[in-house]
């Protein structure tokens, strides 16, 4: 242990001591305070038992003396006005009490309540400074060990990549012929590696090829297709049971559940119904997609609401239940942030069906693109790189206790694709523009996406031909819409799970996605 954190543990030490001696002499005094009080209390007592048996006394003397003048009605008075002194006196010690015991209380959880705030305040600094120590000493480690991803032989081999071109009508035909892999039929991956455990090897970093994309012969799913459940029943003419959702989170994180419900009804063979906000927000950037919008608005407390099944984020094992039946016949709104990849990318064509670009955003796109190549001597291959901060780089801290990928990662990704490629242009997106001009402004092979609106930084991204991502699922679509080779970083999360770390890519074999240190 430092020398600091010693100090930081001494001082925190010395704190508890001091609370528990101050709550310790506390109490004492307000034992003092009540055992005053229960005297006083006493003494009151036999003073008003004293003064009210005189009293008694006097009047059954002056009862028996002037019995004949003297009714019951006289007596009642007499006996209600001893009664009514005895309530004003118990009134009067329960009114001081009170409040006594009151801020005796309040000084007693105050002083609990602030020694645990303090002492939760030091926990929380000693970690945050030992969590800096250890993402300086793992920044120090990457920068020793650059040289052992950086590939120095010459590039010899290089992968077809798309050019950009005036549009024309035989665009259609060399967009085909220049494909990625995956839509031209040719050179498509299919593996079972469905475990969460990560490769041991990293073979990508160590050599100039770039990999194909994968796809999985059939879904990774926990519930089986002939477990489903068949019901009788209909909801507004459709079987039962149904699945719907609503648009939570941004735009990467409704794509996900989207691609996500989509898939489990395909799987189970389950209607799949978006809300109405869902559709407004993705069919004018998708006009292509097949699920319909609710027949019926979401209204009443019939829903069954489905979620994660476990602490964790990534476990989604109730979605499969519910389109499987095991939930019942029910109409079912899938909550949270399903994001499925072991299911969704097994119908990976169909899926980049539903989420082709309007032709407006792709006609941006290319355009963008255009300009681009245009001052570029040369044919390009392009990557699309989409630095992921603002809110969500303070939040994934906070959730996995890591720090995000900074401006090392980057400089390493660009030169992976500089090392394997020709010539390339990066062509960066950011929710936190000034950030990435600061970092990557000076590069002489770097341009900038429009920025505005998200959507066509997105088509633009998806346009190119590679990709490098950083942190959530936006950059995630990218990559995926891209169809090239992507790299992330390669993220070790010391608290809950991360749906994008190399377990998750590598469960839905998307072997095009490359892990690189972060």
């Amino acid at each position: 242990m430092s020398i600091k954190n010693g100090r930081l543990l001494f001082i925190l030490f010395s704190l508890v001591l001091f609370v528990i001696i101050n709550n310790g002499l506390l109490l004492k005094s307000r034992d003092r305070v009540t055992e005053r009080n229960a005297a006083n209390s006493i003494s009151d007592n036999k003073t008003q038992l004293i003064s009210t048996q005189k009293t008694t006394q006097e009047l059954e003397k002056t009862k028996l003396e002037d019995t004949s003048m003297v009714g019951t009605s006289t007596v009642k008075a007499d006996e209600n006005f001893i009664k009514s002194q005895v309530r004003e006196t118990d009134d009067v010690e329960e009114k001081y009490n009170k409040p006594v015991r009151y801020v005796m209380n309040v000084l007693e959880n105050k002083t609990f309540e602030g020694a645990k705030d303090l002492i939760n305040n030091w926990i929380n600094s000693v970690r945050e400074y030992n969590t800096i120590k250890d993402l300086q000493t793992q920044e120090t480690k990457a920068k020793n060990n650059t040289q052992d991803y950086e590939i120095k032989t010459s590039i010899s081999v290089i992968q077809e990549v798309k050019t950009i071109s005036e549009p024309d009508e035989g665009e259609n035909q060399a967009q085909a012929s220049a494909a990625p892999p995956d839509r031209a039929g040719k050179n498509v991956v299919v593996s079972s590696h469905h475990d969460n455990k990560p490769r041991e090897t990293t073979p990508w970093l160590l050599t100039q090829e770039l990999p194909g994309v994968g796809h999985l012969a059939q879904p990774v799913l926990e519930i089986t297709v002939d477990a489903k459940v068949h019901y009788n029943t209909t909801w507004h003419s459709h079987p039962t049971p149904i699945l719907t959702f609503k648009p939570l989170g941004q735009l990467g994180n409704t794509m996900g559940v989207y691609a996500s419900v989509w898939s489990a009804g395909r799987v189970y063979d389950t209607p799949v119904f978006m809300e109405e906000e869902v559709a407004e927000m993705l069919r004018p950037m998708f006009p292509h997609l097949t699920m319909s919008p609710l027949p019926v608005r979401m209204v009443g407390g019939s829903w069954l609401y489905v979620g994660r099944g476990s602490p964790t984020l990534t476990n989604y094992k109730s979605l499969q239940e519910a389109a499987a039946g095991l939930r019942g016949a029910r109409a079912i709104v899938v909550d949270g942030y399903p994001f499925e990849m072991q299911i969704f990318n097994a119908f990976r064509d169909d899926l980049l069906e539903e989420f082709t670009f309007s032709h407006k955003l792709r006609q941006q796109a290319q355009e963008h693109l255009h300009v681009v190549a245009a001052a570029r001597d040369k044919p390009t291959s392009f990557v699309g790189v989409h630095i992921r901060r603002t809110d969500f780089a303070a939040a994934f801290q906070r959730m996995f206790m890591i720090a995000g990928p900074g401006q090392d990662y980057l400089r390493r990704a660009l030169d992976f694709y500089r090392q394997r490629l020709p010539r390339v242009t990066f062509v960066v997106a950011s929710d936190d523009v000034d950030y990435a001009v600061v970092v990557l402004g000076d590069e002489q092979d770097v341009v900038f996406a429009p920025g505005m609106p998200r959507e066509l930084d997105l088509a633009v991204l998806a346009a190119c031909n590679h990709t490098i991502i950083t942190l959530g699922s936006y950059g995630f679509w990218a990559g995926y819409l891209s169809g090239g080779t992507v790299v992330y970083p390669d993220l070790k999360p010391r608290m809950n799970e991360y749906s994008f770390s190399q377990a998750y890519l590598e469960r839905a074999n998307l072997t095009q996605f490359i892990p690189l240190p972060p």
